[in-house]
């Protein structure tokens, strides 16, 4: 279930989320169950987070929503899961480089290092899970990455 998920996520970076005294906001109405290898989606969300908080001002939020939604190529199930900062954003130059999947590395606000190595294997686990993978910022402006994978609402 996606509350299991994300709070192991955050848990694993409680250490860096209270050194940077960022705020974290989970909006999950509901109980999500994800059709998707467990140890993957960790991963996956420990990565998108570590990156919303390597980007991050201290004393800055991130906020994690939860929604159904259909997957529009095949109609079925779905749900949403998107992490957004109020960080630093991502230049266009490098947003063009995440999407054509090419490694690159970034410091981050309080000179965290990065390999660049953690994003390309989030895509790669969400592409294994049948997922798709958004990543919407402006440089300066934070960012918003969007996860969509199958799955529903837990009854």
């Amino acid at each position: 279930m996606i509350n299991e998920i994300i709070n192991e996520a955050i848990d694993s970076l409680r250490y860096r989320i209270n050194k940077k005294n960022i705020s974290i906001r989970v909006d999950l109405k509901q109980n999500y169950y994800l059709v998707a290898d467990e140890d993957m989606l960790v991963t996956i969300f420990r990565n998108i987070i570590s990156n919303a908080l390597k980007f991050s001002e201290p004393q800055g939020t991130i906020n994690i929503l939860a929604e159904e939604s259909i997957d529009s190529s095949t109609n079925s199930p779905a749900i949403q899961i998107s992490v957004t900062d109020e960080g630093t954003g991502i230049t266009e130059e490098n947003l063009v480089l995440i999407k054509s999947e090419v490694m690159f590395s970034t410091q981050g606000t309080d000179r965290e290092p990065g390999s660049g190595l953690g994003l390309l294997l989030t895509k790669k686990y969400i592409d294994l899970n049948k997922g798709k993978f958004e990543v919407l910022s402006f440089d300066g402006q934070g960012t918003t990455v969007v996860v969509t994978l199958p799955g529903m609402k837990f009854q």
